[in-house]
């Protein structure tokens, strides 16, 4: 049966709802394969929660900055999430990516650092 890219990722999201981490991540990462932006990213939430038995903050990064990369705003401010207490730097980095972006989470991380930390 053939699945369109839409029915693929509804039903990858309906998985994470019932916290069935497994099938999730088996369709998401069909969807990643094709640059999935979205797919990216929710795969970067499954392996940065602790509830999956794969739990990898270094995998979760790696799925965030893809998504982030091909504009998917939510990421941005995962990935500077995920950065902010080793390397500030990358941190930064990722936030004025969301802030350009006019994400108001990333915006006020950008604050907070520059009030903070100058």
């Amino acid at each position: 049966m053939f699945e369109n890219d839409n029915t693929l990722m509804i039903k990858a999201l309906n998985d994470m709802l019932e916290r069935n981490y497994d099938k999730a991540e088996k369709r998401f990462k069909k969807l990643a394969r094709k640059n999935n932006a979205q797919a990216l990213y929710w795969l970067g939430e499954i392996y940065s929660s602790k509830d999956y038995r794969y739990y990898n903050v270094a995998q979760a990064l790696s799925y965030f900055e893809k998504a982030a990369q091909l504009g998917y705003v939510l990421a941005m401010s995962k990935a500077g999430n995920l950065y902010f207490n080793n390397d500030y730097q990358k941190a930064i980095y990722y936030y004025q990516l969301g802030a350009n972006n006019n994400d108001t989470y990333c915006l006020s991380r950008m604050g907070y650092s520059v009030a903070n930390f100058s």
